[in-house]
């Protein structure tokens, strides 16, 4: 199976469709009405699923962009500029095809080992949309249609016509519709997962539920929250893997990890380093000495010299600890036990996103990083938000809410994202 990050896969799709979407609530009125549901076209297996209910994000987006009480104007100007952008390029919603008041779907299926992530919608007119779709598709995603559906597949390009065939002509019982401005699902061989968010005027709330069948838990040891907290007692294969091999440990399984981060900072001489100012405890599923690792790392010139209790990066110190035989600790600051608490959540989130932002230092990197159009859109959006916490509780269900600071809008932040992006 291609392990790429499932991130980077989704990126295309949800950026293009975003902006697509948002420019044409802005320049459009009034749209058809959904006529049909769209989940009958989804595949029976799905590895996750992500559903945005349009006709709700429109409203909402309408009226927190046209009816503030207090004029936004940075948002503002860049909508102007989006409809100026797009006004050059000739691009209209008639001539796509699309109708923007439908159901958008995002999801990955797995073929013969192979990802695909694809994007499915209803459209207005299908030849316009099979006649002008190329030309405001990147070259990384290619679109197919019937009379009544529009697909858009990011994957290899040998087999994109296979799948396309699958999805358009095998169709199977629909999904409910989600009430909620955006419902995700996720399954694997080892969880499963439903996610509703909801948009008001100054939060994000999150509810869902869980299920974890034939995976490690890890202890609830955590360490206690400061700055930015991300704590998690099930770790997916992916990601262990991945860990697993950084620190050259074999037949072995991360099954927890919990982190603070406060900020990071670029450093440029004698070698670009980026130093990140964190805390972090892992689990695994048997046991691991931490000083077997460190003596790994040293030999691999991945750290510079070691004592009994540190070793350095750079001109940092960062210091390790062994808590118990399968749990470790390594951080900026030396071990305390007053560092660590217990808690029985399976994921728990908590702090201001903006210390995951926080990138300071000099010289031209950093500067180069400001003006990243991800980087800067992510850091405006983060800067916004006054809070995030999300619980689980023993019944497999979890919370949360996204807070935003005084003055600032839940879905006018959500737009600048997209649109900072799109720079």
């Amino acid at each position: 199976m291609q392990k790429k990050n499932i991130l980077v896969k989704l990126i295309p799709i949800i950026f293009l469709l975003g902006v697509m979407w948002l420019f044409f609530f802005i320049s459009e009125s009034t749209v058809k009405k959904t006529s049909q549901n769209i989940s009958s076209y989804l595949p029976e297996k799905t590895e996750w699923l992500i559903e945005f209910n349009t006709q709700q994000l429109i409203e909402k987006g309408v009226e927190s962009v046209l009816f503030a009480q207090t004029p936004d104007n940075e948002l503002n100007t860049l909508i102007n500029n989006l409809i100026i952008e797009q006004k050059e390029k000739n691009i209209s919603i008639d001539e796509i095809g699309i109708n923007p008041n439908t159901s958008l779907y995002i999801f990955k299926v797995n073929t013969n080992g192979i990802d695909f992530i694809c994007g499915i919608f209803e459209l207005q007119n299908a030849q316009k949309f099979h006649k002008n779709s190329s030309s405001f598709l990147p070259e990384s995603l290619q679109s197919f249609n019937n009379d009544e559906i529009g697909l858009i597949i990011y994957g290899p390009i040998k087999r994109r016509e296979e799948i396309a065939d699958e999805i358009l002509n095998n169709r199977t019982t629909p999904k409910k519709s989600s009430d909620y401005s955006t419902h995700i699902e996720i399954t694997s061989s080892d969880f499963n997962s439903s996610i509703d968010f909801s948009i008001l005027d100054s939060s994000i709330l999150l509810n869902g539920g869980f299920k974890i069948e034939n995976a490690a838990i890890a202890p609830p040891q955590s360490l206690s929250p400061k700055g930015f907290h991300f704590s998690s007692r099930y770790i997916p294969s992916l990601i262990s893997d991945s860990i697993c091999s950084f620190f050259k440990i074999d037949s072995n399984q991360l099954i927890g990890f919990s982190m603070n981060h406060s900020s990071s900072e670029l450093i440029s001489k004698p070698k670009m380093l980026l130093k990140m100012n964190s805390s972090f405890l892992f689990h695994f599923k048997e046991p691991l000495s931490i000083h077997s690792i460190i003596s790994s790392l040293s030999q691999q010139h991945k750290i510079m010299s070691t004592d009994s209790i540190s070793f350095s990066i750079g001109e940092d110190d960062y210091y390790f600890h062994q808590l118990s035989p399968n749990t470790f600790y390594i951080g900026m600051q030396k071990f305390d036990s007053s560092f660590t608490t217990e808690r029985n959540d399976i994921f728990y989130i908590k702090g201001d996103p903006s210390h995951l932002t926080e990138v300071n230092g000099e010289g031209i990197v950093r500067r180069f990083i400001s003006i990243i159009p991800l980087f800067h859109a992510s850091e405006s959006f983060a800067n916004s938000i006054q809070s995030i916490e999300l619980t689980t509780t023993k019944n497999n269900t979890f919370s949360g809410e996204m807070k935003f600071k005084s003055g600032k809008k839940s879905m006018n932040e959500l737009i600048r994202f997209v649109l900072l992006w799109n720079e």
